[in-house]
């Protein structure tokens, strides 16, 4: 929340190209805190339930983006390009603030630290190798393409920025109804039948 906040606040205070990286790469490294969350996400849900919670954590994240994004249009057309980074550094102050609330009781004996020559072992895995240069090229594809050039050009072609939550919609309720669907039965099956053929 503290990182996010800070991004949030650097991009609105400054133009200039390196605070702009430095923002971004801010912005990147609270959004990489996504894998930790999912993780400690996942430790809620039983084996049984596991998919179709971790279906319902994708959906929650992808209509934030699209919420976000839809509003961010709006602020843009109303306040300003700047409105966005205020709102968001107010928002993020306030869940920084609120996150000094938050306990929990540990009730599972806690595991011993994973050792760096196990990591090793992980890091080699194939599957994982796999999996993770799909994640790099899709993410690749989504960011340069809806989240960078698509919006870029849409601009650069006369849309408003208002009007730009229309191509945020076309490509985010896809995204969204697929997380919903990512933790149903018939597509665990066919997704087990892709891997055992």
């Amino acid at each position: 929340m503290a990182i996010s906040t800070a991004s949030c606040l650097a991009f609105a205070l400054t133009e200039s190209l390196e605070w702009v990286l430095i923002s971004r790469a801010l912005a990147g490294i609270a959004a990489a805190t996504w894998v930790a969350f999912t993780i400690l996400f996942s430790n809620y849900a039983t084996d049984d339930k596991l998919h179709s919670a971790m279906g319902n954590l994708s959906f929650a994240f992808v209509f934030a983006q699209l919420l976000g994004m839809a509003l961010s249009a709006w602020l843009v057309e109303e306040l300003g390009w700047d409105a966005p980074f205020w709102i968001g550094t107010i928002l993020g102050g306030i869940g920084l603030l609120l996150s000094f609330f938050i306990s929990e009781e540990n009730k599972k004996p806690v595991n011993k630290p994973i050792k760096l020559r196990e990591l090793g072992t992980v890091v080699r895995e194939p599957m994982l190798l796999k999996v993770s240069l799909l994640s790099i090229f899709a993410h690749s594809i989504i960011f340069t393409t809806m989240f960078g050039f698509t919006t870029a050009y849409a601009l650069s072609k006369g849309l408003r920025p208002a009007e730009i939550s229309l191509v945020v919609f076309a490509f985010m309720i896809p995204h969204a109804i697929a997380t919903l669907m990512s933790g149903k039965p018939f597509i665990l099956k066919l997704v087990s039948g892709v891997y055992c053929s």
